[in-house]
């Protein structure tokens, strides 16, 4: 068999073949790579090349400064206090932040069902400022 030109020139023939669809395969893959980079905007761009494209779609455009606190009846954030009619993490009242009594939040199941079906937190910041806090710690401005 070592003296069979015929398997000689197969052997060559196969390796130079591979070769050359690696080749090309290479080049058509980097060409797609690049004529990607060079289409899409830079954002996505840079997302393509990260894990942060992995992370689902936040609902608000803001970040909850308390994230979502569960509603348990008990105080989401240590010192603050209960205010209202019902029972603490019912509907008839909020918990109250008694350094800037401004600011407070409220659980809502009911209420934008579309965007967050197990509820949302109307939040009030020291300002004034009303926003939705989402089940995804995102928040929304109302």
């Amino acid at each position: 068999m070592e003296n069979n030109p015929s398997w000689i020139n197969k052997s060559i023939a196969g390796a130079y073949a591979l070769t050359w669809m690696t080749a090309h395969v290479a080049i058509v893959v980097g060409a797609v790579i690049v004529g990607k980079a060079k289409l899409l905007p830079a954002a996505e761009a840079v997302c393509t090349a990260t894990a942060e494209c992995d992370s689902p779609k936040k609902i608000g455009d803001h970040e909850s400064p308390y994230g979502f606190p569960e509603n348990n009846g008990e105080s989401p954030i240590d010192g603050w206090e209960w205010r209202g009619k019902g029972e603490p993490g019912s509907s008839e009242g909020q918990w109250v932040n008694p350094d800037a009594p401004k600011e407070n939040l409220h659980y809502d199941s009911d209420n934008h069902l579309k965007k967050s079906p197990d509820g949302h937190w109307d939040y009030r910041d020291p300002e004034g400022n009303e926003y939705w806090v989402w089940p995804d710690d995102s928040m929304t401005p109302k």
